[in-house]
Protein backbone atom coordinates (compact mmCIF):
# COMPACT_ATOMS: atom_id res chain seq x y z
CA UNK A 1 0.00 0.00 0.00
CA UNK A 2 2.94 2.36 0.89
CA UNK A 3 4.80 1.62 -2.41
CA UNK A 4 1.46 2.05 -4.54
CA UNK A 5 1.23 5.41 -2.26
CA UNK A 6 4.84 6.91 -3.48
CA UNK A 7 4.00 5.65 -6.76
CA UNK A 8 1.18 7.50 -7.16
CA UNK A 9 2.69 10.83 -5.26
CA UNK A 10 5.86 10.18 -7.86
CA UNK A 11 2.86 10.77 -10.87
CA UNK A 12 1.09 13.36 -9.39
CA UNK A 13 4.21 15.75 -8.42
CA UNK A 14 4.93 17.12 -12.21
CA UNK A 15 1.67 17.90 -13.13
CA UNK A 16 0.60 19.59 -10.12
CA UNK A 17 3.84 21.32 -9.92
CA UNK A 18 3.24 22.54 -13.13
CA UNK A 19 -0.22 23.70 -12.76
CA UNK A 20 1.01 25.98 -9.70
CA UNK A 21 3.50 27.38 -11.56
CA UNK A 22 0.82 28.29 -14.83
CA UNK A 23 -1.40 30.01 -11.85
CA UNK A 24 1.45 31.56 -10.50
CA UNK A 25 2.88 33.01 -13.82
CA UNK A 26 -0.20 33.54 -15.32
CA UNK A 27 -1.85 35.36 -12.19
CA UNK A 28 -1.20 39.30 -13.64
CA UNK A 29 -1.30 38.27 -17.17
CA UNK A 30 -3.48 40.71 -19.67
CA UNK A 31 -3.03 39.15 -22.56
CA UNK A 32 -6.22 38.08 -24.02
CA UNK A 33 -5.34 35.20 -25.07
CA UNK A 34 -2.72 33.78 -22.64
CA UNK A 35 -5.22 34.86 -19.70
CA UNK A 36 -5.06 33.59 -16.12
CA UNK A 37 -5.26 30.32 -14.68
CA UNK A 38 -8.23 31.31 -11.96
CA UNK A 39 -10.27 33.42 -15.11
CA UNK A 40 -10.00 29.56 -16.91
CA UNK A 41 -10.92 28.10 -14.13
CA UNK A 42 -13.99 30.36 -13.76
CA UNK A 43 -14.85 30.37 -16.85
CA UNK A 44 -15.42 26.81 -16.93
CA UNK A 45 -17.26 26.71 -13.90
CA UNK A 46 -19.94 29.48 -15.19
CA UNK A 47 -20.55 27.38 -18.31
CA UNK A 48 -20.15 23.56 -16.93
CA UNK A 49 -21.90 24.54 -13.66
CA UNK A 50 -23.55 27.87 -13.50
CA UNK A 51 -26.70 29.19 -15.30
CA UNK A 52 -25.30 28.75 -19.06
CA UNK A 53 -25.02 24.99 -18.32
CA UNK A 54 -29.06 24.80 -18.66
CA UNK A 55 -29.05 27.65 -21.59
CA UNK A 56 -26.29 26.90 -23.57
CA UNK A 57 -24.67 23.59 -23.04
CA UNK A 58 -27.58 21.75 -22.51
CA UNK A 59 -30.06 22.75 -25.88
CA UNK A 60 -26.13 22.65 -27.85
CA UNK A 61 -25.69 18.76 -26.34
CA UNK A 62 -29.86 18.14 -27.12
CA UNK A 63 -29.73 19.12 -30.94
CA UNK A 64 -26.38 17.00 -30.88
CA UNK A 65 -27.99 13.70 -29.62
CA UNK A 66 -31.06 14.43 -31.74
CA UNK A 67 -28.61 14.85 -35.29
CA UNK A 68 -27.49 11.40 -34.14
CA UNK A 69 -30.79 10.13 -33.34
CA UNK A 70 -32.08 10.75 -37.09
CA UNK A 71 -28.78 9.54 -38.57
CA UNK A 72 -29.27 6.08 -36.71
CA UNK A 73 -32.66 5.57 -37.42
CA UNK A 74 -32.37 6.68 -41.36
CA UNK A 75 -29.56 5.26 -41.77
CA UNK A 76 -28.51 2.36 -39.46
CA UNK A 77 -32.40 1.20 -38.43
CA UNK A 78 -33.94 2.04 -41.77
CA UNK A 79 -30.65 0.37 -43.90
CA UNK A 80 -31.88 1.22 -46.42
CA UNK A 81 -29.29 1.21 -49.70
CA UNK A 82 -29.19 0.74 -53.78
CA UNK A 83 -31.62 3.50 -53.77
CA UNK A 84 -33.37 4.32 -57.61
CA UNK A 85 -36.51 6.12 -58.99
CA UNK A 86 -37.85 3.91 -61.55
CA UNK A 87 -40.41 4.69 -64.25
CA UNK A 88 -40.77 8.16 -63.06
CA UNK A 89 -41.58 9.41 -67.03
CA UNK A 90 -44.73 7.60 -66.22
CA UNK A 91 -47.89 7.79 -64.71
CA UNK A 92 -46.81 4.80 -62.26
CA UNK A 93 -43.68 5.84 -60.61
CA UNK A 94 -41.66 3.62 -58.00
CA UNK A 95 -38.62 4.21 -55.83
CA UNK A 96 -36.89 0.72 -55.32
CA UNK A 97 -34.40 0.02 -52.76
CA UNK A 98 -32.91 -2.64 -50.64
CA UNK A 99 -33.25 -2.87 -46.05
CA UNK A 100 -31.54 -3.65 -43.77
CA UNK A 101 -31.74 -7.33 -44.66
CA UNK A 102 -30.86 -6.79 -48.54
CA UNK A 103 -34.24 -7.40 -49.57
CA UNK A 104 -35.24 -6.11 -52.46
CA UNK A 105 -38.48 -3.33 -51.87
CA UNK A 106 -40.34 -1.28 -54.03
CA UNK A 107 -42.73 1.48 -53.28
CA UNK A 108 -45.60 1.97 -55.59
CA UNK A 109 -46.24 6.24 -56.16
CA UNK A 110 -48.62 8.78 -57.77
CA UNK A 111 -45.59 11.47 -57.56
CA UNK A 112 -42.04 11.52 -56.37
CA UNK A 113 -40.68 14.71 -54.77
CA UNK A 114 -37.03 14.81 -54.87
CA UNK A 115 -35.98 16.95 -51.70
CA UNK A 116 -32.65 14.53 -51.09
CA UNK A 117 -29.86 17.65 -51.52
CA UNK A 118 -27.04 17.83 -53.90
CA UNK A 119 -25.54 14.31 -53.64
CA UNK A 120 -29.25 12.01 -53.48
CA UNK A 121 -30.11 9.90 -56.77
CA UNK A 122 -33.67 12.55 -57.29
CA UNK A 123 -31.51 15.26 -60.04
CA UNK A 124 -29.57 12.50 -61.31
CA UNK A 125 -32.76 9.92 -62.39
CA UNK A 126 -33.44 12.84 -64.88
CA UNK A 127 -31.40 11.55 -67.87
CA UNK A 128 -28.37 13.45 -69.24
CA UNK A 129 -30.10 14.50 -72.41
CA UNK A 130 -32.64 16.22 -70.86
CA UNK A 131 -30.94 17.57 -67.76
CA UNK A 132 -28.95 21.07 -68.02
CA UNK A 133 -26.47 22.28 -65.18
CA UNK A 134 -25.25 25.92 -64.78
CA UNK A 135 -22.86 26.61 -61.90
CA UNK A 136 -20.01 28.53 -60.94
CA UNK A 137 -16.98 27.93 -58.07
CA UNK A 138 -16.14 31.34 -56.68
CA UNK A 139 -12.52 31.66 -55.91
CA UNK A 140 -13.39 31.74 -52.48
CA UNK A 141 -14.19 30.46 -49.20
CA UNK A 142 -15.93 31.43 -45.70
CA UNK A 143 -14.26 30.23 -42.24
CA UNK A 144 -17.25 30.12 -40.30
CA UNK A 145 -16.59 30.70 -36.51
CA UNK A 146 -18.97 29.87 -33.57
CA UNK A 147 -17.74 32.37 -31.08
CA UNK A 148 -18.28 32.32 -27.16
CA UNK A 149 -18.71 35.74 -26.96
CA UNK A 150 -21.44 38.46 -27.54
CA UNK A 151 -22.38 40.01 -30.54
CA UNK A 152 -20.44 43.27 -31.00
CA UNK A 153 -23.94 44.81 -31.88
CA UNK A 154 -27.50 43.58 -32.74
CA UNK A 155 -26.80 44.74 -36.56
CA UNK A 156 -25.77 41.86 -39.21
CA UNK A 157 -22.28 43.64 -41.02
CA UNK A 158 -21.07 43.16 -44.22
CA UNK A 159 -17.38 44.05 -44.42
CA UNK A 160 -15.33 44.43 -47.51
CA UNK A 161 -11.61 45.03 -46.82
CA UNK A 162 -8.37 44.56 -49.55
CA UNK A 163 -7.80 41.41 -47.32
CA UNK A 164 -10.86 40.27 -47.84
CA UNK A 165 -14.30 39.84 -47.16
CA UNK A 166 -16.05 39.59 -43.53
CA UNK A 167 -19.40 38.87 -41.29
CA UNK A 168 -20.60 39.78 -38.43
CA UNK A 169 -23.84 38.03 -37.23
CA UNK A 170 -25.47 36.45 -33.92
CA UNK A 171 -26.07 33.18 -32.74
CA UNK A 172 -27.72 34.41 -29.39
CA UNK A 173 -27.45 36.86 -26.71
CA UNK A 174 -24.16 35.07 -25.40
CA UNK A 175 -22.69 33.62 -28.88
CA UNK A 176 -21.60 35.08 -32.27
CA UNK A 177 -21.26 34.00 -35.67
CA UNK A 178 -18.49 35.45 -37.76
CA UNK A 179 -17.30 34.99 -41.32
CA UNK A 180 -13.55 36.12 -42.88
CA UNK A 181 -12.97 35.05 -46.37
CA UNK A 182 -10.28 32.32 -47.12
CA UNK A 183 -8.94 31.34 -49.38
CA UNK A 184 -10.50 28.27 -51.09
CA UNK A 185 -7.98 26.06 -50.30
CA UNK A 186 -7.44 26.83 -46.79
CA UNK A 187 -7.64 24.75 -43.86
CA UNK A 188 -9.08 25.13 -40.50
CA UNK A 189 -5.94 24.29 -38.74
CA UNK A 190 -4.10 27.22 -40.73
CA UNK A 191 -6.70 29.66 -38.14
CA UNK A 192 -5.97 29.71 -34.36
CA UNK A 193 -7.68 31.97 -31.90
CA UNK A 194 -5.22 34.82 -32.23
CA UNK A 195 -4.82 35.06 -36.65
CA UNK A 196 -8.73 34.71 -36.64
CA UNK A 197 -9.38 37.81 -34.08
CA UNK A 198 -6.69 39.60 -35.51
CA UNK A 199 -7.82 39.33 -39.20
CA UNK A 200 -11.82 40.50 -38.06
CA UNK A 201 -10.70 43.52 -36.40
CA UNK A 202 -8.55 44.63 -38.92
CA UNK A 203 -11.73 44.04 -41.50
CA UNK A 204 -14.42 45.87 -39.03
CA UNK A 205 -11.73 48.58 -38.22
CA UNK A 206 -14.08 51.37 -37.59
CA UNK A 207 -13.51 54.41 -35.72
CA UNK A 208 -15.40 54.66 -32.67
CA UNK A 209 -16.62 50.98 -32.51
CA UNK A 210 -14.91 47.68 -31.98
CA UNK A 211 -14.76 43.63 -32.03
CA UNK A 212 -15.77 42.19 -28.84
CA UNK A 213 -13.46 39.04 -29.28
CA UNK A 214 -13.33 35.54 -27.10
CA UNK A 215 -13.14 32.08 -27.41
CA UNK A 216 -14.22 29.97 -30.78
CA UNK A 217 -16.24 27.12 -30.00
CA UNK A 218 -16.62 25.71 -33.60
CA UNK A 219 -14.73 26.54 -36.73
CA UNK A 220 -15.29 25.04 -40.42
CA UNK A 221 -14.14 26.06 -44.05
CA UNK A 222 -17.43 26.92 -46.36
CA UNK A 223 -16.70 26.70 -50.45
CA UNK A 224 -18.85 29.28 -52.17
CA UNK A 225 -20.84 27.82 -55.32
CA UNK A 226 -23.36 28.70 -57.14
CA UNK A 227 -25.37 25.52 -58.71
CA UNK A 228 -28.75 25.21 -60.80
CA UNK A 229 -29.93 22.32 -62.29
CA UNK A 230 -33.22 21.97 -65.06
CA UNK A 231 -35.29 21.02 -65.29
CA UNK A 232 -37.44 20.96 -61.91
CA UNK A 233 -39.57 18.52 -63.09
CA UNK A 234 -39.33 15.11 -65.44
CA UNK A 235 -42.66 12.99 -65.41
CA UNK A 236 -43.93 12.89 -61.93
CA UNK A 237 -40.42 12.90 -60.63
CA UNK A 238 -40.14 16.86 -58.92
CA UNK A 239 -36.87 18.66 -57.46
CA UNK A 240 -37.04 21.00 -54.66
CA UNK A 241 -34.02 22.86 -52.39
CA UNK A 242 -31.10 21.74 -53.17
CA UNK A 243 -31.53 18.61 -55.47
CA UNK A 244 -31.81 21.27 -57.87
CA UNK A 245 -30.04 24.34 -56.34
CA UNK A 246 -27.23 25.85 -54.28
CA UNK A 247 -26.76 29.46 -53.63
CA UNK A 248 -23.57 30.99 -51.82
CA UNK A 249 -24.81 31.98 -48.44
CA UNK A 250 -24.12 35.75 -48.72
CA UNK A 251 -27.68 36.66 -50.05
CA UNK A 252 -29.63 34.62 -47.45
CA UNK A 253 -31.62 32.47 -50.12
CA UNK A 254 -30.63 28.94 -49.62
CA UNK A 255 -33.30 28.07 -47.04
CA UNK A 256 -35.77 30.84 -48.22
CA UNK A 257 -35.56 28.96 -51.92
CA UNK A 258 -36.20 25.34 -50.46
CA UNK A 259 -39.32 25.93 -48.53
CA UNK A 260 -41.10 27.95 -51.49
CA UNK A 261 -40.34 24.91 -53.72
CA UNK A 262 -41.98 23.18 -50.86
CA UNK A 263 -44.95 25.50 -50.49
CA UNK A 264 -45.61 25.63 -54.45
CA UNK A 265 -45.12 22.01 -54.78
CA UNK A 266 -47.33 20.79 -52.03
CA UNK A 267 -50.11 22.75 -53.21
CA UNK A 268 -49.63 21.79 -56.95
CA UNK A 269 -49.68 18.63 -55.71
CA UNK A 270 -52.94 18.64 -53.07
CA UNK A 271 -54.73 20.16 -56.34
CA UNK A 272 -53.59 17.30 -58.78
CA UNK A 273 -54.42 14.82 -56.14
CA UNK A 274 -57.51 16.12 -54.84
CA UNK A 275 -58.69 18.16 -57.71
CA UNK A 276 -58.03 16.20 -60.56
CA UNK A 277 -56.24 19.22 -62.19
CA UNK A 278 -52.73 19.60 -63.73
CA UNK A 279 -52.25 23.06 -64.28
CA UNK A 280 -50.27 23.96 -60.94
CA UNK A 281 -47.84 20.71 -61.52
CA UNK A 282 -47.15 21.52 -65.53
CA UNK A 283 -46.22 25.01 -64.51
CA UNK A 284 -43.95 24.34 -61.32
CA UNK A 285 -40.78 23.94 -62.51
CA UNK A 286 -40.82 26.90 -64.86
CA UNK A 287 -42.08 29.07 -61.76
CA UNK A 288 -39.90 27.58 -59.24
CA UNK A 289 -36.96 28.04 -61.80
CA UNK A 290 -37.70 31.89 -62.55
CA UNK A 291 -37.85 32.38 -58.81
CA UNK A 292 -34.49 30.57 -58.55
CA UNK A 293 -32.45 32.57 -61.16
CA UNK A 294 -33.46 35.76 -59.33
CA UNK A 295 -32.60 34.50 -56.43
CA UNK A 296 -29.36 33.13 -57.74
CA UNK A 297 -28.48 36.24 -59.45
CA UNK A 298 -28.93 38.27 -56.25
CA UNK A 299 -26.72 35.57 -54.43
CA UNK A 300 -24.30 36.15 -57.16
CA UNK A 301 -24.71 40.22 -57.07
CA UNK A 302 -24.02 40.36 -53.05
CA UNK A 303 -21.04 37.91 -53.55
CA UNK A 304 -19.09 39.62 -55.77
CA UNK A 305 -19.43 42.66 -54.33
CA UNK A 306 -17.66 42.42 -50.80
CA UNK A 307 -15.52 39.46 -51.44
CA UNK A 308 -11.69 40.48 -52.71
CA UNK A 309 -10.88 39.08 -55.45
CA UNK A 310 -7.32 36.44 -55.18
CA UNK A 311 -4.34 39.18 -55.10
CA UNK A 312 -3.69 36.74 -58.04
CA UNK A 313 -6.11 37.29 -60.82
CA UNK A 314 -4.91 39.52 -63.83
CA UNK A 315 -7.78 42.05 -63.06
CA UNK A 316 -7.83 42.07 -59.09
CA UNK A 317 -7.15 45.99 -59.14
CA UNK A 318 -10.10 45.99 -61.64
CA UNK A 319 -12.66 44.14 -59.88
CA UNK A 320 -11.59 46.23 -56.99
CA UNK A 321 -11.98 49.12 -58.00
CA UNK A 322 -15.67 48.12 -59.39
CA UNK A 323 -16.70 46.87 -55.93
CA UNK A 324 -15.92 49.79 -54.15
CA UNK A 325 -17.85 52.11 -56.88
CA UNK A 326 -20.81 49.81 -56.28
CA UNK A 327 -20.81 49.83 -52.50
CA UNK A 328 -20.24 53.81 -53.20
CA UNK A 329 -23.35 53.48 -54.98
CA UNK A 330 -25.70 51.16 -52.79
CA UNK A 331 -24.94 53.13 -49.66
CA UNK A 332 -25.53 56.56 -51.31
CA UNK A 333 -28.38 55.68 -53.81
CA UNK A 334 -32.07 55.24 -52.23
CA UNK A 335 -33.21 53.78 -55.03
CA UNK A 336 -30.04 50.93 -55.24
CA UNK A 337 -30.77 50.28 -51.54
CA UNK A 338 -33.79 50.14 -51.82
CA UNK A 339 -33.41 47.60 -54.55
CA UNK A 340 -30.96 45.43 -52.10
CA UNK A 341 -33.55 45.31 -49.27
CA UNK A 342 -36.43 44.49 -51.78
CA UNK A 343 -34.35 41.15 -52.98
CA UNK A 344 -32.52 40.48 -49.56
CA UNK A 345 -36.06 40.23 -47.84
CA UNK A 346 -37.59 38.20 -51.03
CA UNK A 347 -40.15 40.91 -51.47
CA UNK A 348 -39.73 41.14 -54.99
CA UNK A 349 -39.38 37.28 -55.57
CA UNK A 350 -42.18 35.33 -56.88
CA UNK A 351 -43.00 33.27 -53.81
Amino acid sequence: MIGLLRRLAATMTLPVLLVLAWWWTSDASTNFYLPPLRQILAAFAEVWIGDRFATDVLPSLARLAAGYLIAAVAGIGAGVSQTRIEDADTDRPMITFRDADGHPRRIDCDYVAGCDGLHGVSRTTIPESVRTVAQRAYPFSRLGILADVPPSTDELIYAWHPDGFALHSMRSAAVSRLYPQVAPDDDVTNWLDGRVWEALSTRFALDGWALKSGPTLEKSVTPMRSFVSAPMRWGRLFLAGDASHIVPPTGAKGLNLAIADVNKLGTALVRAIQDGRDDLIDGYSDDALRRVWQATHFSWWMTSMPHAPPAADPDAGFLRQMQTTQLAYVTSSPTAAAGLAENYTGAVLPY
